[in-house]
C-alpha cells in the first residue's frame, strides 16, 4: 500500500478543514472576549468629549476676541490719578 495521490489529497484535505475550523474556533473566542471593550469605550468617550470641546472652543473664539478688544481699548484709555 503506497501513497497515491487520491491518499494524499484525502490527507491534504482533512488537513485543511482542521486548520479552517481551528480558525474559526479562534475567531469566535476572539469575538467574544470582552477585555479590550472597555478600553475602547474609554477612547470613544475621550474623543467625544475632545471633539465638543474643539466645536465650542471654535463657536466661542469671535465673542472671546472681542471682549479682550474690549478690555484692551478700556486699559488703555485709563488713567490712573
Amino acid at each position: 500500500m503506497g501513497a497515491t495521490p487520491e491518499r494524499a489529497w484525502l490527507f491534504a484535505s482533512k488537513f485543511l478543514l482542521c486548520e479552517v475550523l481551528f480558525m474559526f474556533r479562534l475567531i469566535k473566542l476572539y469575538l467574544r472576549d470582552e477585555r479590550g471593550a472597555v478600553t475602547v469605550d474609554w477612547v470613544v468617550l475621550t474623543a467625544a468629549i475632545v471633539g465638543l470641546t474643539v466645536m465650542i472652543a471654535t463657536a466661542m473664539q469671535d465673542e472671546a476676541v472681542a471682549g479682550s478688544d474690549s478690555i484692551s481699548s478700556y486699559m488703555t484709555d485709563y488713567t490712573f490719578d
